[in-house]
């Protein structure tokens, strides 16, 4: 296991490595760049933006064009190792340049093709609040610079947010062009219906620590995932309409003991998750701690076996089950008599029918 947590930081740190930023970056004239923005700052890192409906992909290259060329900065950075091709390099290395942050929103746009963005690096990218954006286009970087790109960074960002878009399922294949950049991937909003399983998208972000889909249309969670998303630290499906999950649907629990330290928060609230449904499958296999959000779904009871599991193969495991439907009888009773245990655990145990008590004081239990 040792070895595997060393080889995974290894490629991380390898990855950020490879790509090597630019000088300090002067912003072209205003008219120049118009109706898009370029703000300097002390740090030569300037901020960009492109806002409103009269925005459109043209006014995007043309900012990203000007800035290459007042800074004399070109995509392409010439061949990567000439000593080893011959008889003509094709292997090629990007120009990047530091963006502090580019935000495009509000526009009538339908489709992005991330041409100009191949090559910067942004600590926030932020694309949200255009509500008929339904395609990201990669573009071929290839072509753009008339060689092979080695790399499998084609643009670098921290915090990436496409909140309030229309994107659907087609658009999770656009995110791999971050690689493993990306830390913080927000996707709030949209029109996503399932987590994408059928390749290895999702699995390319391996430095992903915060992933927020709420208020999507995702009906179900197979396995395998995130299998590969070890550093996660919080998952948003809350406002959706799950009402399946797979027996692995959070693999990624399964982590080494030696990234113990990251503890976990799964946010289930607001979906159509029901009794008997076992959202942490082998809970003695997790070597993480928990904070698992059950609220307003469709429990109305629960019993020992998967729930009681995850409380005691981590006793600052917590759960909270706010919202629902509590009728409070026999299956519950274990929590009565582990209330000492588990009071300050589970929260949000209120019974319907009984009023005023919970699954750990009713009568019924």
């Amino acid at each position: 296991m040792l070895r595997f947590v060393i080889l995974l930081a290894f490629l991380v740190v390898t990855q950020f490595a490879a790509v090597s930023y630019s000088a300090p970056l002067t912003c072209p004239p205003p008219n120049e760049v118009l109706p898009c923005t370029c703000t300097s700052s002390a740090t030569g890192k300037p901020s960009l933006a492109c806002i409103g409906p009269t925005i459109s992909q043209a006014n995007i290259e043309r900012l990203f064009a000007r800035i290459r060329a007042v800074n004399a900065i070109p995509l392409d950075g010439g061949p990567e190792d000439p000593s080893q091709y011959t008889p003509s390099p094709s292997g090629k290395t990007l120009n990047w340049i530091n963006i502090t942050r580019f935000d495009l929103t509000n526009t009538e746009m339908t489709s992005l093709n991330n041409a100009p963005l191949i090559g910067c690096h942004f600590d926030v990218l932020d694309a949200s609040n255009n509500p008929l954006l339904r395609e990201i286009v990669l573009a071929d970087i290839n072509k753009l610079i008339n060689g092979r790109y080695r790399g499998e960074i084609s643009v670098a960002a921290e915090t990436v947010r496409f909140d309030r878009c229309a994107l659907g399922d087609s658009a999770w294949k656009a995110f791999t062009m971050f690689h493993n950049s990306v830390r913080h991937l927000s996707l709030k909003n949209n029109a996503l219906a399932i987590v994408e399983y059928r390749s290895d998208y999702l699995k390319q972000l391996h430095a992903l620590e915060r992933l927020d889909l709420a208020d999507n249309r995702i009906y179900e969670i197979r396995g395998s995932q995130f299998t590969e998303n070890h550093y996660l630290q919080h998952l948003n499906l809350s406002r959706n309409r799950i009402s399946s999950l797979g027996p692995a649907a959070f693999k990624i629990l399964h982590t080494p003991f030696e990234l113990a330290d990251k503890r976990l928060t799964i946010d289930l609230s607001h979906n159509n998750l029901y009794n008997g449904q076992a959202v942490v499958s082998d809970p003695y296999r997790v070597h993480r701690p928990i904070d698992l959000i059950l609220a307003h779904n469709n429990y109305i009871s629960v019993g020992t076996s998967n729930f009681l599991e995850l409380l005691l193969a981590d006793r600052t495991n917590t759960i909270d089950f706010t919202g629902n439907n509590w009728i409070c009888g026999r299956e519950m009773s274990w929590l009565k008599s582990a209330a000492v245990v588990y009071a300050d655990k589970v929260k949000g145990l209120d019974c319907i029918n009984d009023p005023g008590k919970t699954a750990f004081t009713s009568s019924f239990t």
